[in-house]
């Protein structure tokens, strides 16, 4: 594979083709967040499911989810899933994701599906994005909506998810620890091992946690950041940012690292392949 061909890949995963349906879930703040001053974490919640089997009957419906004001009283964000038909969907997985933050803007989509029955296809590998599309760069104050516990939280970008380039590196030592393993350079595709759970920013939060956060998960600010806040998590960031560029640079991907990844990767995917899944009729 060259890299040309694995940026076209990158951006534009050849997804699986098949019949889909839509759930477009209304998430809301909880308390009126309007007058609100100097607020690090908020309530949120899912309060709305819809359904549908049309795309472009979405976008046509967007503008209602959006400004209808007694239909998105406290909208924080909408997620819309594609979800194919007849094959297995736990919560929260899909084929594929678009996120829109409360004033209707596209605030981040998904690179590939997170579907396991899909795991071993071109589409489940995520390659990632052109440099200049990454929406948030280390050192901004962002929201991160915790999904599962309802909440939202400001916090500070440590990394930002990977850039398409340095994925291709990874791709290329995969590559070499295909040779060294007598697997062959074909197979390198199959044995990288970056997929849908590997979108992510680091972020860094006021109590100094730091956590890796999906890109959809991570929000503009909705409230204004007062400058005592900016001062706090910018010191923060400061003071973590040394810490965690030594972490990173100890962890560089080498032949042996990529080698022991290429061992567990096949045993996760006989793991998965050897799951029975059944389609209900």
């Amino acid at each position: 594979m060259t890299f040309d061909e694995f940026k076209a890949l990158a951006l534009n995963p050849p997804y699986i083709v098949a019949k889909c349906v839509y759930r477009v879930d209304m998430h809301r703040y909880i308390k009126q967040q309007k007058d609100a001053r100097d607020v690090t974490e908020f309530e949120v919640r899912l309060c709305r499911s819809f359904m549908y089997d049309d795309w472009q009957l979405i976008q046509r419906l967007l503008p209602r989810f959006i400004n209808r004001g007694y239909f998105n009283s406290q909208l924080y964000a909408l997620y819309v899933y594609q979800l194919p038909i007849h094959k297995d969907v736990p919560f929260g997985l899909y084929q594929r994701l678009w996120v829109y933050d409360s004033l209707g803007n596209l605030n981040a989509q998904t690179m590939c599906t997170s579907l396991i029955e899909e795991i071993d296809h071109t589409s489940a590998k995520f390659r990632g994005y052109e440099a200049g599309s990454i929406r948030f760069r280390p050192g901004d104050i962002v929201e991160v909506y915790d999904r599962d516990k309802n909440q939202v939280s400001l916090g500070v970008v440590v990394k930002q998810p990977p850039t398409i380039e340095q994925c291709w590196e990874m791709h290329k030592e995969v590559e070499k620890a295909c040779i060294i393993e007598g697997v062959g350079i074909e197979y390198a595709d199959d044995n990288y091992w970056l997929y849908a759970c590997d979108d992510c920013y680091t972020v860094v939060f006021e109590n100094k946690e730091v956590k890796s956060v999906q890109t959809w998960d991570v929000f503009m600010p909705m409230l204004p950041v007062s400058l005592s806040i900016v001062n706090r998590l910018s010191l923060i960031f400061e003071n973590i940012k040394k810490d965690y560029e030594e972490k990173c640079s100890s962890a560089r991907i080498t032949d042996a690292t990529t080698i022991e990844r290429i061992g567990k990767l096949d045993e996760s995917l006989s793991f998965y392949k050897s799951m029975d899944h059944k389609i209900i009729k």
